[in-house]
């Protein structure tokens, strides 16, 4: 395991700054349709940050539920009149006692065990003291217990379960997103605009949010000037190009995530690829027209070079087995026949000379796979063909 760290260590230097990709979800209940392009960004990129309202939102509250005692009451006193219009009218009859936005502050200050106020609270109101005290100790608890359990139910059920290999990995974490916002609609948008500004971040979108983000564009309430320019979408073509493997589909994170070590060398010689391949592209991720670059590159340039790696790791596979010549060679039976009875009468004649003569072209044939296999590790494309191997 060390050895793999330091590995990993010396390749992330020469890669240069970490490549951190964030996967931007629709607001849905669940996040099933963005778990292929985290499996891909999970491959691509260096880190990656999964960018969603839902998952955010069950995050804190699960984060929140098993947290400390003065964190969770801070939390509900914030929440709970937006649940509970009884105690939203609590709240409000202490603020027409105490003064505006008092209610809250005075509820937190009772609640917290270490605040001067409840000191004060067991001297002069002793009855209101044993109240909060019962409270704490045979209802909270249980309070406590069935939000635990409500936040674990739902992050099951939005198909978290399937990305606990990523998290414990520590290669995938959620962007803290806020949705108490008055007004959530310009907030988002505004959240969105960050990371186009962020040069650091490479976004990459599921089809609705695709929609989205072009609606929003075309509407003026996202700037993208200098986006494509600036850092064009390699991420998003990446796992459109992933996403062609046959292996890929099927593949789970827990699998996607014991391979990326492996993956790391070809890795870097497939970003500096990509580069050029987008480049060449006029369209960004959420134009109608990309899916027809996507596919121009793919039958242009990546298709005949993954065909042409196959081609040298089958050649590869002959030179080893049956020795150079069979590589590139179809040999008929009567001929075959007649190379050996050959074979056999030069044995006898040359004796002692046969076994040097073996290890020469014992070498030769090493130096042959040495360069074949040289040829396909400088392929770009090998980052494809190999992802395709080892996750079959």
């Amino acid at each position: 395991m060390t050895s793999k760290k330091r590995e990993r260590h010396r390749l992330n230097k020469i890669a240069g700054s970490p490549f951190r990709i964030v996967v931007c979800a629709y607001p849905d209940r669940t996040i099933d349709p963005v778990v292929p392009l985290l499996k891909a960004a999970l491959l691509y990129g260096d880190e990656v940050v999964l960018h969603s309202p839902m998952a955010s939102m069950l995050g804190a509250i699960a984060a929140v539920a098993r947290n400390d005692h003065r964190t969770f009451m801070r939390f509900a006193l914030e929440v709970g009149p937006t649940i509970s219009a009884e105690f939203s009218a609590q709240i409000a009859g202490i603020d027409a006692a105490h003064g505006p936005d008092q209610g809250r502050k005075i509820l937190a200050a009772l609640f917290d065990p270490q605040s001067l106020e409840r000191a004060l609270l067991s001297k002069v109101a002793p009855e209101l003291r044993e109240q909060i005290a019962e409270f704490e100790r045979d209802q909270l608890p249980g309070i406590r217990k069935e939000l635990v359990d409500v936040s674990a139910r739902q992050i099951a059920d939005a198909g978290f379960g399937v990305l606990d290999a990523a998290f414990d990995a520590g290669v995938l974490r959620i962007c803290q997103v806020d949705i108490t916002a008055d007004d959530l609609e310009r907030t988002y948008l505004a959240e969105l605009q960050a990371l186009f500004s962020d040069p650091a971040c490479y976004p990459v979108f599921d089809a609705r949010m695709s929609d989205l983000v072009r609606v929003s564009v075309d509407a003026r309430q996202l700037d993208i000037a200098g986006y494509t320019a600036r850092r064009a979408p390699s991420a998003t073509v990446s796992e459109r190009f992933l996403s062609r493997l046959p292996t890929f589909p099927a593949a789970t994170v827990d699998e996607v995530i014991g391979i990326r070590d492996e993956l790391r060398g070809p890795l870097i010689r497939f970003r500096r690829e990509l580069v050029q391949v987008v480049a060449e592209m006029q369209s960004r991720p959420w134009d109608a027209e990309f899916e027809h670059d996507v596919e121009a590159a793919w039958v242009g340039r990546v298709a005949p070079a993954v065909l042409e790696i196959d081609e040298l790791s089958e050649a590869k596979r002959l030179i080893k087995h049956y020795g150079a010549e069979a590589a590139g060679t179809v040999v008929t039976a009567g001929s075959l026949f007649a190379g050996m009875n050959m074979i056999t009468a030069g044995l006898v004649a040359a004796r002692a000379g046969t076994v040097g003569g073996m290890a020469i072209a014992g070498a030769s044939i090493a130096v042959k796979r040495r360069g074949t296999a040289r040829t396909i590790a400088l392929n770009p494309y090998f980052f494809l063909f190999d992802a395709d191997r080892r996750l079959a």
